[in-house]
């Protein structure tokens, strides 16, 4: 009788030992599952330590070796302009981070979105204004259908 109350009386592990336990569960149990982790994790990385691991500057061509094919010296070829593509893949997981986390937040039971117009040396403010008005309709109109569909799984 005293075990029994003895694991009456003890509550469950909680917390983030708890929080890592399950997420190891999950991620061990389907080796999709971990396989996807393990990339996410790997561009990840990549975003945080991508301009010190790039051996070239994406930015930098070079015309004499323009359409390389995958080596040693460029480990995902060359474009046509001779720009290293994997040095260009790197250094744009960092921008492709800041957009998908830019584009939408939750706080205090609200979503707020970012939308934006491309801003150029020509641009007028209210034509760039009328875009990204625009831009946010349509983005409230893709959120509407969905949302539309699946109204009862929120009331």
């Amino acid at each position: 009788m005293t075990d029994i109350v003895a694991n009456a009386n003890t509550r469950p592990a909680g917390g983030a030992a708890a929080l890592f336990r399950h997420a190891r569960y999950v991620i061990g149990e389907n080796p999709i599952t971990g396989l996807s982790f393990g990339l996410f994790l790997l561009i990840v990385i990549a975003a945080m330590v991508g301009p010190w691991i790039v051996p070239y500057s994406p930015l930098a061509s070079d015309t004499s070796a323009a359409l390389k094919p995958p080596s040693i010296a460029h480990l995902f070829g060359t474009d046509q302009l001779g720009r290293d593509i994997f040095s260009r893949v790197v250094a744009a997981t960092r921008l492709d981070f800041a957009i998908a986390i830019r584009t939408a937040v939750c706080c205090g039971g609200k979503i707020y979105f970012q939308v934006g117009a491309g801003i150029v040396a020509d641009s007028s403010p209210e034509a760039e204004y009328d875009e990204t008005m625009a831009k946010a309709a349509g983005f409230l109109a893709a959120l509407q259908q969905p949302l539309a569909s699946h109204a009862t799984h929120f009331a």
